[in-house]
C-alpha cells in the first residue's frame, strides 16, 4: 500500500466544504491500516487520524494523537494550534494558555499566530482577565483579515464593558447581532447598558427592547424589560402610558416565570431530600448487618457511618437550600409589591398630566379670549386658571420625585432579588456536587 499515492486523495478530500461522514470514515480506515502496517507513516497517519477526529468533535481521541506529535519537526508549527482549541472547547483554559503563550513565543509571525491570540483571548476573557483578554482579542482581529469569529467579538465586546470602555463595547457588540440566539440577546443587553453609560438612553432603549423580544434566555430577558420600562419612562419616546404598559407586563411575566422556577426547584430538591433518606436507611441496615459479621464487619461498620455523616450532610446542605428558596419567594413577593407601587405612581403621573394638558388647553383659550376682549372680564377667572396652572405643576414635581425615590428603591430590590437567586444557585450547585461525589 503506497501512502504516497492516498495522501493526494485525503488532502482533496480536505478541501471540499461540509466533508461526507461517510468518507471521514473510510479515511480513518485506510490510515488505521497503514499506521499499523507501516512504521515509516506513522506519524503521518497520527495526524491525519487526529484532524479526522477533531472534524467529527472526538476531542479526546484526536487529543491523543496530536499530543505525541507537537515537538515533531514536521508538525511543530501546526499541531499546537489544535491541542490548544481542544483544551479550549473542552473549557480547560490553563493549558489552552500555556499552549497558545507557548506557540506565541516561538512563532510570532506564522499563520496560525492570529488564532492563537483568539485561543489565548478566550482563556483570558473565562478567567476574568479582561484588559488582556481585550489585548488578546485585538491581536487576533489585527492578523486575521477574514471574517472574525462572532464568539470572539462577543467576547472582546463583553471584555470592553468590563474595562468600561463603552464606546467599543457597543460597537463591537452590534457586529454580534446577526443571528436569533442567546449570543445576540445578551449583545443587545451589554449594548443597552453601555448606551446608559454614555448617556445615549435612546440607543439604550431600542437595544434593551431586541433583548427583551428574545425568550433566548430568560434571565436576560427578566433584566432587559425592566430596563427597557426604565428606559421608556426617562425617555421622551412615549407618553407615560406606554411606559405602564411596559411595567405591567413586567410584573405580569418574570414574578411569575421566578416562582415556577422555584417551585420546579422544591420539586427537584424533595426528590434530592427522599435519596437523602434512603441513604440513611440503607446505612443502619449495613451496620446492622455489618454487626452480625462479628469481627470481619468492622470495617463495614466504618462505612456505614461514613454514609450516614453523608447522609446527615446531604440533609443539611438541602435544608439550607429549602431556606434560601422560601427567602426567595419572599423577595419575588416584595418585587411584586414594588412594581405595583411603580405602576401605581406612575397611573398618578399620567392623571396629573393629563390634568396638566387641559389646564394648557383651558389657558391657551383664556389668553385667546383676553386677546379678543379688552379689558377681560374675566380677569379673576383667568387669575385662578393660572394659581391652577402652579398646583398642576407642583403636582408633577411631587410626583416625579417620588417616582425618582421608588424607581430607586426598586432597582436596590432587584439587585438583592439577583444576589439571593445567584446564591440559592451556589447553594443547589454545592448539593449537586456532593450527590454526584455520593453516586461515585
Amino acid at each position: 500500500m503506497d501512502f504516497c499515492c492516498f495522501l493526494p486523495y485525503f488532502r482533496e478530500l480536505s478541501k471540499v466544504p461540509g466533508m461526507k461522514t461517510d468518507n471521514l470514515k473510510e479515511a480513518a480506515i485506510w490510515f488505521e491500516t497503514l499506521r499499523a502496517s507501516s512504521p515509516k507513516y506513522a506519524k503521518d497517519c497520527s495526524y491525519y487520524l487526529a484532524y479526522i477526529r477533531y472534524t467529527q468533535k472526538r476531542y479526546d481521541e484526536a487529543l491523543k494523537d496530536f499530543l505525541p506529535l507537537q515537538d515533531d519537526p514536521k508538525y511543530k508549527e501546526l499541531v499546537p494550534y489544535y491541542i490548544a482549541e481542544i483544551y479550549a472547547i473542552k473549557k480547560n483554559y490553563d493549558k489552552a494558555q500555556i499552549v497558545a503563550q507557548n506557540y506565541l513565543s516561538a512563532y510570532p509571525n506564522n499563520e496560525h499566530a492570529a488564532e492563537m491570540y483568539r485561543i489565548l483571548g478566550d482563556a483570558y476573557y473565562h478567567f476574568g482577565q479582561y484588559h488582556q483578554a481585550v489585548e488578546a482579542f485585538t491581536g487576533y482581529l489585527d492578523r486575521d483579515h477574514s471574517a472574525p469569529r462572532r464568539d470572539a467579538l462577543y467576547m472582546l465586546g463583553l471584555s470592553y464593558y468590563q474595562t468600561k470602555v463603552y464606546s467599543k463595547a457597543a460597537e463591537t457588540l452590534g457586529k454580534v447581532t446577526t443571528d436569533n440566539d442567546a449570543l445576540t440577546q445578551n449583545a443587545y443587553l451589554h449594548m443597552g447598558l453601555s448606551y446608559l453609560q454614555l448617556a445615549e438612553k435612546n440607543k439604550a432603549h431600542m437595544a434593551f427592547e431586541q433583548a427583551a423580544a428574545s425568550n433566548a434566555n430568560m434571565q436576560i430577558k427578566e433584566q432587559a424589560a425592566y430596563n427597557y420600562a426604565l428606559c421608556l419612562h426617562e425617555t421622551s419616546f412615549s407618553a407615560f402610558g406606554e411606559s405602564v404598559t411596559a411595567f405591567e407586563k413586567f410584573l405580569n411575566e418574570f414574578p411569575v416565570a421566578l416562582k415556577a422556577e422555584n417551585e420546579k426547584t422544591r420539586e427537584e430538591l424533595e426528590k434530592m431530600q427522599d435519596c437523602g433518606k434512603q441513604m440513611g436507611v440503607l446505612a443502619l441496615n449495613a451496620a446492622i448487618e455489618a454487626g452480625r459479621m462479628g469481627e470481619g464487619g468492622k470495617q463495614f461498620v466504618t462505612a456505614a457511618e461514613t454514609i450516614r455523616v453523608s447522609a446527615g450532610t446531604y440533609d443539611e446542605l438541602i435544608d439550607q437550600a429549602h431556606k434560601r428558596l422560601a427567602d426567595s419567594d419572599e423577595r419575588i413577593a416584595e418585587l411584586e409589591e414594588q412594581v405595583h407601587r411603580m405602576v401605581t405612581l406612575l397611573k398618578e403621573n399620567n392623571v396629573a398630566m393629563t390634568k396638566l394638558m387641559k389646564s394648557c388647553q383651558e389657558a391657551a383659550r383664556q389668553a385667546q379670549e383676553w386677546n379678543r376682549l379688552k379689558p377681560c372680564p374675566n380677569f379673576k377667572e383667568m387669575e385662578n386658571q393660572i394659581v391652577v396652572l402652579r398646583n398642576a405643576d407642583e403636582e408633577i414635581a411631587k410626583s416625579e420625585e417620588r417616582n425618582r425615590m421608588q424607581m430607586e428603591d426598586f432597582t436596590e430590590e432587584m439587585e438583592s432579588q439577583k444576589k439571593n437567586f445567584d446564591e440559592l444557585l451556589q447553594s443547589m450547585e454545592t448539593v449537586y456536587r456532593h450527590a454526584a461525589e455520593r453516586k461515585k
